[in-house]
């Protein structure tokens, strides 16, 4: 958005969805009985990927020599990452991946109220170490996760997308989820600070702080992948860095949206809830094309009120009857065993898969026209050749903001 010339902005209201209206497609999750019993977890698998590509994925620790581990009770001990990569495979014979380990899977148990042993029951489509298809060097896109949240939470967005053709690279930072387990079985929980702070204006103070942390571990992977690309590593050769976007939920989606301030190699960023925590920095000033996701409940951060862009294209994705867990596994993996109390707790009114859906369209189309230059009819909810008409009526749960 052009602050010096207002009157070239655009804002673009997809028609007959507004925050908090009713939708006549946005279906009521069945009603779960308070005496419904979570002992038991069915088989069930994640979203199948839409995409033409099949599934791999494949880890690696990065190791930061030049930053010391702040958040460890030893001295001296290096920044080490672990990052996780989800990328189109070659079609053949494969096995699919775990869920999770049954370490970060014993997070979920105590802070969700899964069964023990649930993750065992869950499918995933991602084959381990598979062979990258063969089509071209592919578009990279780097993922930070909730504060707190594992990477592990959000597979359905990393096999969707690398399903349509993307590497995708989720950063775990270290200390800053409630579990993260490195190849060589050592284990790290949540350690950036003790007891919250209680006062909310203090509490923010704290997370802008930390954030400078997360947006150097981003900083860092790319740096090293590009390293590793220019040394010719076959896995890393294979990824195109001209093309190069970041997405994140909460706080890593606020840590993407500082990435894509300050580093010129990220083309383009997508955040799903992610607050600019200092009140006298919103709206943060993006110069390069930006998308929001959030809550149509969410009316808070709504309307460019955290993030703004200059002379570049901000979408604003308001989503009819989802929460702020949707925008990851949880809701889906946790609708089986859900009781009333948790639904209501957790506000969401559509299909859980729905949800998954929706914002996995958006991530799709707007990648592809930033790093691909493949336009979509969700990103452009007028059609001009027939007036009051929508392109995007197949998603009566959006609404649809464009400032340029």
């Amino acid at each position: 958005m052009n602050q010096e010339h207002p009157d070239h902005r655009i804002l673009l209201v997809l028609a007959g969805v507004l925050l908090g209206s009713p939708s006549a497609a946005a279906a009521e999750a069945p009603a779960a009985s308070e005496d419904d019993d979570p002992a038991e977890y069915p088989e069930i698998a994640l979203p199948a990927p839409t995409g033409t590509h099949q599934v791999g994925t494949r880890r690696f620790v990065l190791v930061d020599s030049e930053r010391e581990e702040t958040y460890s009770t030893e001295t001296g001990d290096p920044r080490e990452l672990l990052v996780q990569f989800w990328y189109p495979s070659a079609k053949g014979q494969r096995s699919v991946v775990p869920y999770m380990d049954d370490a970060t899977a014993g997070v979920w148990v105590d802070r969700h109220g899964f069964p023990e042993g649930f993750h065992r029951r869950i499918r995933t489509h991602a084959a381990e170490n598979a062979p990258m298809v063969d089509a071209g060097d592919l578009p990279l896109l780097l993922f930070s996760h909730g504060l707190s949240w594992p990477a592990l939470m959000y597979q359905a967005f990393f096999e969707e997308l690398a399903s349509h053709g993307y590497a995708v690279a989720a950063v775990n930072h270290t200390f800053g989820s409630d579990m993260v387990v490195f190849p060589d079985g050592r284990s790290f929980g949540f350690g950036l600070w003790g007891e919250p702070e209680p006062d909310e204006e203090l509490r923010n103070e704290r997370l802008a702080d930390h954030l400078v942390v997360w947006v150097e571990d981003l900083r860092f992977v790319l740096d090293e992948i590009s390293e590793r690309r220019d040394s010719g590593e076959p896995f890393y050769s294979r990824l195109d860095l001209s093309r190069t976007g970041a997405f994140g939920h909460s706080y890593g989606g606020t840590a993407v949206a500082r990435l894509l301030a300050t580093d010129p190699r990220v083309r383009a960023a997508a955040a799903m809830e992610g607050l600019v925590y200092r009140v006298e920095e919103r709206p943060l000033a993006l110069a390069r094309p930006f998308m929001y996701l959030l809550a149509a409940y969410n009316t808070a951060e709504a309307s460019g009120s955290q993030y703004r862009t200059r002379d570049a294209p901000y979408y604003e994705v308001a989503i009819r009857g989802i929460f702020h867990s949707s925008f990851s596994d949880l809701i889906y993996l946790h609708l089986p065993i859900a009781d009333r109390a948790w639904r209501e707790r957790n506000r969401y009114l559509i299909d859980p898969e729905r949800g998954l859906r929706l914002v996995e369209h958006y991530l799709v189309a707007f990648f592809d026209r930033f790093l691909r230059g493949t336009d979509s009819a969700l990103l452009h909810p007028w059609d001009p050749v027939v007036p009051g008409s929508s392109r995007t009526a197949g998603l009566p749960e959006v609404e649809l903001r464009i400032d340029y």
